[in-house]
This record gives C-alpha cells, sequence and structure tokens, in this order.
C-alpha cells in the first residue's frame, strides 16, 4: 500500500484552510497545517512535506520570505511550493515566482483548478523514467545559454515572446505550427516549451501529449498559450500533460516570472538527478573500499607479545575547554553501531545457512562413502558372472575420476568449513569494537576494547609497526563502550601514520593517582612545541588535504570530557609522542543518569 503524499498547507485564514483541508483530504492527501510562516518552516523541516502550499500574507515572516528560505536550503528546495493570492495582484505573483515559488493559483478562483495543478505537481515529483540521449551532446544548463522553443501560429506572438525573453538571457527558438516544434525538439535540447492551444493542423494539446510520451521531451517543462482563461481549456491542457498554462493577455511580467520559475524548477530537478547519480556511484566507491579492507582485515594478524618496556611519563595538566567539538557524538556512534548490527546480521544469518548445509553435505558424503563400498562388495561378488559388466563399471569409474572426486569432496568441504570460522571472527571483531551500546552505560574491561580496536586496524600495521603490550592489573571501567573504543581507535590510527617505514607501538595500562590509565607511545615523527597547544582544536591538522578532518583528536577530547576523564600528551621531534587517555573507574552522575533517561 502506497503511503498518502504529505501536503503541508500555510494559511492564516481558518475558513479558507478548512476548506483546503477538505478537498486534500477527500483526493487521499494527507494534510499538515500551519497558521504562520514560522511555525510552517519547522513544519519543513521536520515532516519533509511533498507539496506545500502557501498564502502570500501572513502574519509575521511573508509567503516570499518563507518560499526563500525552503528554495535555498538543499534539503528542501525541491520541494514544489505553490503561492497563493487573494485577488492575482501582479506584485504578489511577480514577487512570490521571484522567490522561488514554482507556481501561484488565486484563492478564488476554482478550486478545482487548484486540486489538477496539485496532482500535476505530485505525479511529476515521483515519476522517474530512464535518462534520454539528446539528439546533440547534454550539457548542464548552467553551462550554456537556455533554451525556450515557442510554438504558436502567431507570428506576432511569437517576436513578442522572443522580445520578452531575449534580454533575460535566453535563447528563443520559433516554430509556425505544431509539426516544426515537434521537428525542433529532434534537433536541439530545450529548457522550456511555451505551446499555443489553438493552431491550424496539429492542436496545442496534442503537440503537448507527444512531446509529454516522449523520452527525449517529457522531462521539459510546457507551458500551454491560450487566448482566454477558460476553465474547461485549462482543465484540457493540464490533462495533456502541461505543466502550466498562461492566458495570452497576462501582464509580462508575469509571463516572464512563470517562464523563469519553471526553467528554475527545471534545473533543480536536473540537478538533483545528477546529486543522485553520483551520491550511487559514491556508494558503489564505498562498497568496494570496504571490501577491500574487510579482505586485508582477514589476513591480518596479530603480532607476538613482546618483552615488556615500562615508561616513565611526565603528565602535564590541561585546562578544560567548554563546547569544543562541534561533533554529536551519541549520533555517529549511533551510525557506526547499526552499520555493525546490519552487517553482522546479514553475514550471521546466511553464515549459519551455509555452514548448517555444509555438515548436511559432509553427513552425506560419508553415507555415500558407505553405499560405495558395499556396492563394490556387492559388484566384486558377480565378478564371475558378468566380466563385461564388471569391466564397464571400472572404465566408468575411471572415467568419472571417481576416488579423485571423493577425496576433492571430502577437502573442500572442510576448506569451505574452515573458511566460514573465518568470517566468524571477522564479525566478532567488529561487535567488540562498537559494542552496538554506546548509548548504554556499561562495566568493561577496556584491554578488550583496546585488542578490538588492534584486529580493526591490522591492515595499517601489517609487517611495519610492532605492537608491544604492557597490561597492568587494572578494575573494570564504567563507561561508554562504543565511543572509549572511538577514542582508542583515533589515537592508535594517529600513531600508525606517526610512523614513517617501520617503528614501534607501545600500548600500556596502569593505576596512578586513583586513576585508570592507558598510554600509546610511538616512535613517530613527533610534534612540535609550538603546535602541541593546537592539536586539540577543532579541524587542526597537519596532514596533506584529503587525508584527514582534524575532528579527530577534537572528538576523542570531548568524548573524554563526557567521561570525566582527560587526555595528556608529550612530544617532541623526532622522539614520537605518548598520548595518556586518564579514566574513572566511574562515571560522573550527570552522564550515568543521561544514558538512563536517553537509552541507546
Amino acid at each position: 500500500m502506497e503511503t498518502a503524499h504529505r501536503i503541508l498547507v500555510i494559511e492564516d485564514s481558518t475558513t479558507y484552510l478548512k476548506i483546503l483541508k477538505t478537498y486534500l483530504e477527500r483526493e487521499g492527501y494527507r494534510v499538515l497545517t500551519a497558521e504562520t510562516g514560522e511555525e510552517g518552516l519547522g513544519l519543513v523541516s521536520r515532516e519533509r512535506p511533498d507539496l506545500i502550499l502557501c498564502d502570500f500574507i501572513l502574519p509575521g515572516m511573508k509567503g516570499d520570505e518563507l518560499c526563500k528560505r525552503v528554495k535555498l536550503h538543499s534539503a528542501s528546495r525541491h520541494i514544489p511550493l505553490i503561492m497563493l493570492t487573494t485577488r492575482g495582484e501582479r506584485e504578489h505573483i511577480t514577487t512570490g515566482l521571484e522567490a522561488g515559488a514554482d507556481d501561484y493559483v488565486v484563492k478564488s478562483g476554482d478550486i478545482d483548478i487548484l486540486m489538477l495543478r496539485v496532482r500535476k505537481f505530485l505525479s511529476a515529483s515521483i515519476r522517474t523514467v530512464p535518462t534520454p540521449v539528446p539528439a546533440e551532446p547534454a550539457e548542464p544548463a548552467v553551462l550554456r545559454q537556455q533554451r525556450v522553443l515557442t510554438i504558436d501560429d502567431d507570428r506576432r506572438f511569437r517576436e513578442f515572446i522572443t522580445k520578452l525573453l531575449t534580454p533575460e538571457g535566453y535563447e528563443v527558438v520559433q516554430a509556425e505550427d505544431g509539426e516544426a516544434g515537434l521537428a525542433a525538439v529532434q534537433k536541439h535540447v530545450f529548457d522550456l516549451i511555451l505551446v499555443d492551444l489553438v493552431m491550424p493542423g496539429l492542436m496545442g494539446d496534442e503537440v503537448c501529449r507527444r512531446l509529454k510520451t516522449s523520452e527525449a521531451t517529457r522531462e521539459v517543462p510546457v507551458i500551454l498559450l491560450t487566448s482566454r482563461g477558460d476553465k474547461h481549456d485549462m482543465i484540457a491542457g493540464l490533462s495533456a500533460g502541461a505543466d502550466d498554462y498562461v492566458v495570452k493577455t497576462t501582464d509580462q511580467e508575469i509571463i516572464k516570472s512563470r517562464v523563469k520559475a519553471m526553467i528554475r524548477r527545471k534545473f533543480f530537478q536536473d540537478e538533483n538527478r545528477r546529486i543522485q547519480d553520483e551520491l550511487k556511484t559514491r556508494e558503489i566507491e564505498a562498497a568496494r573500499v570496504k571490501a577491500e579492507r574487510d579482505a586485508a582485515q582477514e589476513k591480518a594478524r596479530l603480532a607476538d607479545e613482546l618483552a615488556v618496556k615500562n615508561t616513565t611519563l611526565q603528565a602535564t595538566n590541561r585546562k578544560l575547554r567548554d563546547a569544543q567539538t562541534a561533533l554529536v557524538q551519541a549520533e555517529k556512534m549511533a551510525a557506526l553501531g547499526q552499520l555493525v548490527a546490519g552487517i553482522a546480521h546479514e553475514i550471521n544469518n546466511p553464515l549459519a545457512f551455509v555452514y548448517n548445509n555444509l555438515v548436511t553435505i559432509e553427513r552425506d558424503v560419508r553415507d555415500l562413502d558407505r553405499v560405495l563400498t558395499e556396492y563394490r562388495t556387492v559388484v566384486a561378488g558377480f565378478a564371475g558372472s558378468r566380466p563385461d559388466v564388471i569391466a564397464r563399471l571400472a572404465e566408468l569409474e575411471d572415467e568419472c575420476e571417481l576416488e579423485t572426486a571423493r577425496t576433492e569432496i571430502t577437502t573442500r568441504v572442510a576448506d569451505a568449513k574452515e573458511g566460514l570460522e573465518r568470517v566468524k571472527k571477522i564479525v566478532t571483531n567488529l561487535r567488540n569494537f562498537s559494542r552496538l551500546d554506546e548509548g548504554e552505560v556499561k562495566t568493561v574491561d577496556i584491554t578488550e576494547g583496546i585488542e578490538s580496536t588492534l584486529k580493526i586496524i591490522g591492515h595499517l600495521v601489517k609487517d611495519r609497526i610492532t605492537i608491544e603490550r604492557s597490561y597492568g592489573e587494572i578494575p573494570k571501567v564504567e563507561c561508554f563502550p562504543g565511543l572509549l573504543n572511538q577514542v582508542f581507535m583515533n589515537l592508535l590510527v594517529n600513531a600508525c601514520q606517526a610512523i614513517g617505514d617501520t617503528g614501534t607501538i607501545t600500548i600500556r595500562t596502569y593505576l596512578e593517582n586513583g586513576s585508570i590509565r592507558v598510554s600509546i607511545v610511538d616512535t613517530g615523527c613527533g610534534i612540535p612545541q609550538d603546535l602541541l597547544q593546537k592539536i586539540f582544536d577543532p579541524f587542526f591538522t597537519t596532514k596533506e588535504v584529503g587525508q584527514g578532518t582534524g575532528l579527530g583528536l577534537s572528538t576523542s577530547y570531548g568524548i573524554m570530557q563526557k567521561h570525566g576523564g582527560k587526555i595528556l600528551v608529550d612530544s617532541a621531534p623526532g622522539e614520537g609522542s605518548t598520548f595518556t587517555v586518564v579514566l574513572f573507574q566511574l562515571l560522573p552522575k550527570q552522564d550515568q543518569s543521561h544514558a538512563q533517561t536517553q537509552g541507546p
């Protein structure tokens, strides 16, 4: 069952609001209402309606200002917006269209026309078609002069349109009848087509119908030109597929504004399609990169634990900075948790299915082997009476390489089971790293979190970096496990990137002055003293463009503040760096209560 379209009506007149709501709900739409522009903007942000009907005159924020804000925001500019005017005032119409409105309707007009326009916009918003192949190479409208086709048997009106639109920067192509217009669209790409309703030969509604059924032109907006504002002509034109209609006697400024509105909407639609295609490409590339990373992690091996190295740390106190990070950590880790949950679900279910099938196949192969052995015993008993049959069976066994097949089946089933066990270990490592529960306070062994993180970044370590561990006797810690693992991830990745060709990272856990400490020491390039005071600033980075966002340490610092702890750093150029995470066994009370009330 399809979800009903949501239409937002912003109207301060209670009477007219009720009328619109009644008609729209009768058509099956879900209606959202607001009486002020400010309230309407809030609903646009929260609800993302499929279409907006907005009165021009509103208390507080006017309709044109609301329209500008909607169209300036990338998340809402694609939403069709129809401006409602009281009596069709020219100033209101042109101002609304110039502000970005896609159309306007006079409130005193026929309600059937409004309903038809609503259906028109909503059907256009859900229609999906393959990208047409134009007669000439397509290029973005912003890189060429926007082109308008006017089809009209009245030469004076064609000249009028040309003189009206040419100074606005449009290229106007003229066609004297429907056949000439249909021929023109085969040669050029147009951003808008104006079609006269009444012409000799092909009538305007038939031309419109053909344009809208052609893959090459169905997305090009069509404005139907009529000599009179007859309701039946308007309905016939819109039913034929026209996106708008204009009475030829309409004020030229209004005509100009409606043309601009149509071309602007087509540009937004083309841009949205381009962005969607680009996002699909990026998603495919991201999936490829992730698959390569997972393959590298599967091959990674943990280095043997080496001799423990005791390091004397020189701690420095830092002043806490208020409101330092711009990231909302809960949302980031929730997204990671959902990702890993999806991986675990999508892999574990088919994994269990395949594993069970392998067990069944293994059992069936053993049964078949028993049957084959018994079969050979029986056949051997007939060797003297039917030598021809025995010879044929022996020949068939040699032809099918039966003994080789028996060995290969057993070996390959065993190999497949071993591969499935390796996949299960990868999923377990991912789940241990993210914990899938960063929104909940839990008491955990942080050593397990460090080890899970090391497994995740194994592709950075490989054979060039030696990991030395010195885990002391420390109690379990009350914390947000997912967030704490993110701190370890950021610090360990930075340490790996700071090391050139080869080096060592030493991880040490210990108790000091009533606190639990985790130190990560690398033998990398070190940090100059003049930069030490900046490394926790949001967006500060010494990496090349594209290699880092400058948010890793800032994010980690904010997470430690949430835990009532801190991060200490000691570094010098050429001597490596030491980052120390300082934690306490219990979380601050405010964070405990926050977790209990907010949940994951």
